[in-house]
Formats: structure tokens, sequence, C-alpha cells
């Protein structure tokens, strides 16, 4: 128990007060004669008995009742853990704080995470002296330590909205760790008052993770005997009104040079209809293009934006409403993509005039590749940095590698994101081909096998992606020949595949099902590049006269010319779409070219700062990963004085703009029934806690009761005692 006033207590020396006054001012007997002395002189004997019990009656009252001012006016006040009367004494309060994007709802002229900042000084401000403080920022993963009351305010008066953010139900669980370690925080465990856990958030959908529940309920019931007493502080709005850009996203990353660049624009509606416009400005342009947006209060509507004959290279989208509203961050949104040029082919040949079709077949139709055509010879010195100029390399019909340097050179180009197409010649030396054996080709040639005059034919019941999935795209149109009659190899190169290092796309239908066309697998963590491998010859010969190789290029519609376009597109990246467009949160890393390379690169977008903009790399490093960046917008990575760049967006996560709130449930089932409370603007934290905290029995009211009856009995007695007798004062006839 404790008193708010001890100085007070001094007057409890007053309580002999009544003792002294008694003593003094007692009456003295009278004298009286009486002719029956006998008789009176055993009635005084019982008067005096009484009157002694009276005294002492009233004696006792009146020091109860000096007793009972004194402790009034001290105002003492119990404390019991076992009737959980604790709320004054210092406690140990772990704080909670939502700092997602979806709390810089302004309302008035204050945010959320400005209001929710503000009742959390209140709250400060309220606890006892002598309390700890913990204050988590769900964009954080570490904790700061117990934190006095200043240094408390101090943290959450820094606090800051950021688009990369995480869940509530993310840190409550380091919330509870916190919580169960506080004896090991103070010296005297024996002195650790209550533990509280306070949330403060807008209760918005983003925030709450159910999956992640049962998991905290477990860590919660652990920690049962603690008594912790939870709060969530619902400081968001009941009746959100916003329009938003959920999603901007490109329909294709990576665009052909002769194709249009789409961006696609979701704008939703919550609370109230919309009638306003989107614009859409690409390179900072000055002119924008807008388009109107209509909706409904809960729709979506996805608006396309389209520019035609963009130049080759990356560009960068900026997409607004032309109406701001309470919401800021979801007015605006962003978009990367990069538009190809024609792309070069290296291919690498005995008999340049052999690969006439070749040449022929890559640049013809969409997508065209500029084919340069070199001798082995002439190739040899090329080192990885020369070949990294070209989208694909190719080695057709070539007889023999013994050009060490080129071939050297081939991997550093595949890891860096290269693509090789093997074409095998007639007469190849398979001897020569094995020192790639163990890196690069994904299979051992073994000997040509001929497969008689019907040939062997596409075994289509084991096609494999990506072929299944281009058959699949071919199957649509009609007009597509070798649909009705399938491929067929009449002789072809027997491949071994290696075991654990090769997909095979297609196989022959023959004794063993033969491989017709292989890719090597590849740690796609080390390698970026790709390798295809075909078992027959490609050249003008190959599917003519008496000794071809097959039919691939018997009309009306080729094979040979769908193979070679969509193998070679695969090589160059086209069934990968670059990953340009990342959510705030990710950590987005960009791909480094084998040549150039450079030690340093130049980051610029916002929010970097001047320290952060320098990139630094080491030697053989394929990627960057760049962490620093965490703003919504567009940045770009520039190396050696912009000879050679890369863009790429940030976009805040599509679910913080759902502003519709967690039901109340779902919160009560971790935090205990009446655990949420929405705190509006006349609401104290003094009248939240007195119900979710129990409070120290007061004994002011209950003493000031005891003064008022002791006082009133006393009053009673004493006249009680102390009346005159009429009746006993008249001169009796023994007298008279």
């Amino acid at each position: 128990m404790s008193v708010i006033h001890p100085l007070l207590l001094g007057g409890l020396v007053l309580v002999g007060l009544p003792v002294l006054l008694h003593l003094i001012m007692r009456q003295k007997p009278k004298h009286l004669l009486f002719p029956a002395f006998r008789f009176l002189l055993a009635r005084h004997r019982t008067n005096r008995r009484k009157l002694r019990l009276r005294h002492l009656v009233l004696l006792l009252l009146r020091m109860l009742l000096i007793a009972a001012f004194c402790l009034a006016l001290a105002r003492p006040t119990v404390f019991s853990e076992e009737l959980h009367l604790t709320a004054n004494q210092p406690v140990w309060a772990a704080l909670v704080f939502d700092t997602s994007p979806s709390m810089d709802y302004v309302v008035g002229d204050r945010t959320r995470l400005e209001e929710a900042k503000r009742r959390a000084e209140e709250l400060l401000e309220t606890l006892p002296e002598g309390s700890r403080f913990v204050v988590l920022d769900t964009a954080d993963s570490g904790s700061d330590p117990w934190l006095p009351r200043v240094e408390a305010l101090e943290r959450v008066r820094n606090l800051k909205v950021r688009p990369s953010n995480a869940p509530i139900t993310t840190r409550l669980g380091e919330a509870y760790r916190l919580l169960a370690s506080v004896d090991e925080a103070t010296s005297d465990p024996a002195q650790v008052g209550p533990r509280l856990l306070y949330v403060f958030s807008d209760r918005a959908q983003d925030c709450w993770d159910a999956a992640r529940v049962p998991t905290l309920r477990q860590q919660r019931d652990r920690l049962a005997p603690l008594r912790i007493v939870s709060m969530f502080a619902d400081v968001g709005v009941d009746q959100p009104v916003d329009l938003a850009i959920t999603a901007v996203e490109p329909a294709r990353t990576a665009v052909p040079s002769n194709a249009p660049v789409v961006v696609r624009v979701t704008v939703r509606a919550t609370g109230n209809d919309c009638d306003s416009e989107v614009t859409c400005r690409f390179d900072g342009e000055k002119t924008v293009e807008r388009k109107a947006v209509q909706l409904k209060a809960g729709q979506s509507q996805v608006i396309s934006f389209t520019r035609p004959a963009l130049p080759p290279g990356y560009h960068q989208a900026e997409i607004a409403l032309a109406t701001p509203d309470n919401l800021g961050f979801n007015n605006v949104g962003f978009a990367t993509v990069v538009v190809r040029g024609t792309r070069r082919v290296l291919t690498v040949t005995d008999t340049p005039d052999d690969v006439q079709i070749w040449t022929l077949t890559l640049q013809s139709g969409e997508p065209a590749f500029r084919n340069e055509v070199r001798a082995p010879q002439a190739a040899a010195n090329l080192s990885p940095g020369d070949l990294s100029a070209y989208a694909v390399v190719a080695i057709v019909n070539v007889r023999r590698l013994e050009w060490a340097t080129l071939w050297q050179s081939v991997y550093p180009y595949v890891a860096g994101g290269g693509g090789l197409a093997i074409v095998p010649a007639a007469d190849l030396d398979p001897q020569t081909f094995r020192g790639l054996l163990d890196k690069v080709i994904p299979g051992d040639f073994v000997k040509v096998v001929a497969a008689g005059a019907d040939g062997a034919r596409w075994n289509d019941a084991r096609f494999q992606p990506p072929l299944r999935t281009w058959f699949q795209e071919w199957s649509r149109n009609p007009n597509v020949g070798f649909l009705k009659f399938p491929p067929v190899a009449f002789r072809y190169w027997e491949v071994q595949p290696l075991v654990g290092k090769a997909s095979v796309w297609a196989a022959y239908q023959a004794d063993g099902n033969p491989p017709a066309l292989l890719e090597t697998l590849f740690d796609r963590r080390e390698v970026r590049g790709r390798v295809v491998l075909f078992t027959v010859p490609l050249d003008d010969r190959a599917s003519a006269g008496d000794d071809r190789w097959h039919d691939y290029l018997a009309p009306p519609v080729p094979f040979y010319v769908a193979l070679v376009k969509k193998s070679v597109g695969y090589l160059a990246g086209d069934s990968e779409e670059p990953t340009l467009n990342w959510q705030c949160g990710q950590v987005a890393s960009v791909p480094l070219p084998v040549a150039p390379r450079f030690p340093t690169y130049l980051l610029q977008g916002p929010g970097v700062s001047q320290s952060d903009a320098v990139v630094s790399t080491v030697d053989k490093q394929s990627e960057i990963h760049l962490t620093q960046v965490a703003m919504p917008g567009n940045y770009q990575l520039i190396g050696g004085e912009r000879k050679w760049w890369a863009a790429f967006s940030l976009n805040t996560p599509a679910g913080e703009s759902l502003l519709e709130k967690v039901p109340v449930e779902q919160i009560e089932a971790l935090f205990g029934p009446n655990s949420v409370v929405s705190l509006g603007h006349m609401v104290r934290w003094s009248d939240a806690l007195r119900e979710h905290q129990g409070q120290p029995l007061e004994l002011l009211p209950a003493l000031m009761v005891l003064v008022l009856l002791v006082l009133a009995l006393e009053n009673l007695l004493a006249n009680k005692f102390y009346g005159r007798d009429d009746r006993a004062e008249a001169p009796s006839p023994v007298a008279a």
C-alpha cells in the first residue's frame, strides 16, 4: 500500500487528544446526603460502572474519528498482484507502430501515423514514473533496448512512414520475446511491474497476416503466467475515401523495336464514386497523355496507355492521378521497359557459303537478327567482352574445335547471359567437342545414326518446355503445314545426355528415344545464359539430295524457319522477360554484362543519398543487388560515364491501398476480448487504460464514509449519555 500525502500521517498523534480532554474535563462527583445511604451507595457503584463504559465507548469513537480523518487526507492506495490492482506501479511496455504507407491517410491536417504518435505520447505521459519502454517499427527487423520515458518519446517522434514495410504480426513475435525477457533487463526482478503491449495501426487489410496468428497464439499462451495486458489502438478511419493507382504493369517488359509499348494501369475507388483523369508521361516528356476514369465505389478499372515507335533502349513511364486526395502514395505509379533493337548473332562456321539459309532465316520476319558470319580462325581471339556484343553465338557446321582462346571465352560469355547454339557438322570430330562437355555442352556426340527410308519422326508425346509451348502456339494457326506432316530426320547424331546436366526437349521415335534437341541445365545463380544443342546439321545441303539429313525445309511452311527463329530467340532471352519492375521491400537486382565492366556505378533515383549513390562491385560479379533503394519511383544505374546504363522502377504493393479494416474478431482472437480500442478525438488514455488494465484501490471514498458514520454515532451516543434527565433532577419524596 502507498499514500499520496504521507506527511499528513503525522496527524495520527492527535489520536491521544480525546484522552487528554477526558482527563481534564471529567465531572467531579456531587456530595448529597440521603437517609437511605446504603441504597444510594449501591446505586453509586452501578452508575460509576455505567459511566466508565460510556466514557470508554465515546473515547474509542473519537479516537477512530481522528484516525480515519487523517488517513482520508493522506489518500492511501492499495496494490495487489493477485487482485490485479497494479496500474500505478512502474510498467514495462512494448509499443508496436504500423508505419506502412496506408498510415499516410490524412484527416484534417494530421496523418494516421501522426495521430498514432500523438496518442502514444499521451500514453507515455500517463504511465507511472520509472516505467521502461521499447518501440518497434514494422519497417524494421531489429529492436532497440528498453528505454526510459524521455528516450522512448524521442524514438516515437522520429517515426516515419516507409514504403518498405511488413504486417504488424511480423513484429508481435519480437514484442512477446522482449516482454518475456524483462527479468533479464533489470537488476531487481522482484520489482518488475506489469507487462503491457500496445499496437498502433489503422487496421487496414495489409497490416494483419492471419497466417501468423496460430504461431503467435502459441507464443502468447507460453507467456500466460506473466499476465501481459494487450491493447490494439485503432487510429484508422471508419469510412475512408480514396482513388488509388493499385498496379502499373507493362504488357511486355522487353519490347521488339517494331512493336508498341503498352502499359496497363489499374485504378480503384474506395468509399465514394469518382470522376477523374489518369495521366501518363514517358521519359520526362513535357506533354502527357490523359484518359478519363469513372468508377463506382468499390470498383476497379484497367486503363492502357500505348506508345508506338520508341527508340531502342530503356524507357520509363510515370502515371499519375489528375486530382490528389487524402492518401498521396497511391496517386502515382512507375514503370520501366526496354525496347530491343535488331540483335546481333555471331555464326562461326567452317564454310560461310553453307549457312546462307541460316542467315536468311535469322534476318527475315520477327524477331529479326543481324547475322555476322566468321570462320573459326577469325573468331579465335574474341574475348568474353567481344562476344558480349552478340545476343547469340552459333557454332554451325564446325568440324573441329581447335581454337582454344575462343572456347575459353565461351563459358564466361554464357555465364554473363549470352546464348550459345551448337549445330553439328555432318563430319564433326566428337573428341574436339569434349573439352566443353563439363561446362557447356549438354551431351556427348557418339555416332551418326541412319534412320532408314522412312526416317525418324519427333515424338510429340515426349515434348518438354519450351518446345511443347511452341507447338501449342503453332497449333493455333491452321496454315502451319508441318503440324499435319511432322518433321522427319533421316540421319542424326546420337547424343548421350549428361545426367543431371541436360534437359531433352524432344526425342526421336526410335529405339531408346534418342534426343533430337537438348538444353544444358545450369545453376541459374551462377550462369544466366543458355545453351541449345541440335542433333542434325542445319546448312543448305542438309535438306537436299539423296544424302539429306531431314525434311525441315519442306514446303509450304518450313519447320526449319520456325525452329531456328524460336530457338535463337529463346537463346537471346525472348522466353524470359527481364525483371525491371519491383515492389518496395524487394531487393532490386540489375544484371551486369560481361563487358564493359566498371569498379563503381552511379545510382540515381528518389531517396538515394549521396553515400548510397556510388555502388562498388567485385571481380566476376554478375549482378548488383541494390538494398538501398526503398522509395517508389524510377531509378537508373550508370557505369563509365554512361557507357553502359540500366533502369528499373519501384512501386508500393497494391495491398497497401486496401483500406477496408481487418475484422475486430481476428485481432481479439490473439489479444483477447475488448482489446481493440478506437481512439477518437475526445477519448483519453486514462479512460482506455481503466477499461483494459486493473486500477489500484484508493481508500479515500471508504474512509470519508467511515468518518461520517463514526461522527454520527459519536454525536448520537454523546447526546444520549450526557443528556439531562429532568426526572432525576426533581426532588424526591424522601429528600422532601
